[in-house]
């Protein structure tokens, strides 16, 4: 990565690194919270890739900066995480944050890059380009993991509470059992297109394993 260069670092390469440095300490102490708390077995695996991917790029900034006799920037460490605090976030927090850090990603690196004079800085920023986009891939791949399983589970439960409407005998709980099936009609219907504004295929369920026995 650090390609022999005796060309000093410019001054917008100094700043963009010592940038890219404190955000990535922030991202270390955010991410390895996350994992201390977080079960999900899909998303534990996308969490540890944006850690090792943080952690990489301290290492390489680090490297640049010992080797022109440049002060280290005194970033975020573990003494400011707590990881036995208090769980303060839902499991689809994980995955906005991990969406936010590819956007933040690919606006930063993508302006960074026209300014970099060194081939070895244009190297780094570049596989920093290339490791946003991957996260982006791992990120999408497990939000349509889970649009994919709320569909389906949102079919399951529209089914059962359509077996159970035909057969209450109070109008109350019919009452509710209906609104409960039009909730899970609506959210079907969002989710759904989510995927289809992408192009991606939605799952068909459908009713077919609900027997009619009566009007609901």
């Amino acid at each position: 990565m650090q390609a022999k260069t005796d060309i000093q670092l410019t001054s917008a390469e100094i700043g963009t690194l010592w940038t890219t440095y404190m955000n990535d300490s922030m991202a270390v102490c955010a991410l390895k919270y996350f994992l201390e708390k977080e079960k999900d077995t899909d998303i534990r695996p996308v969490i540890e890739y944006a850690l090792g991917v943080s952690q990489k790029h301290i290492r390489d900034i680090t490297g640049f900066f010992n080797k022109e006799d440049y002060p280290i920037p005194h970033g975020f460490t573990d003494d400011d995480l707590d990881v036995s605090s208090a769980t303060l976030y839902m499991d689809v927090f994980y995955l906005v944050y991990l969406r936010y850090m590819w956007t933040f990603g690919l606006n930063t690196y993508g302006i960074a890059l026209p300014i970099m004079a060194r081939q070895d800085i244009i190297d780094f920023f570049l596989q920093c380009l290339n490791e946003s986009i991957e996260l982006n891939r791992r990120v999408t791949a497990i939000e349509i993991a889970h649009i994919y399983s709320n569909i389906r589970n949102n079919f399951g439960g529209k089914a059962l509470l359509t077996g159970f409407a035909q057969v209450a005998e109070s109008s109350k709980v019919k009452e509710l059992m209906m609104r409960g099936i039009n909730i899970a009609v609506k959210d079907i219907e969002v989710l759904s297109s989510s995927l289809k504004k992408d192009d991606i295929p939605v799952p068909m369920i459908g009713d077919s394993f609900v027997k009619a026995l009566a009007k609901v």
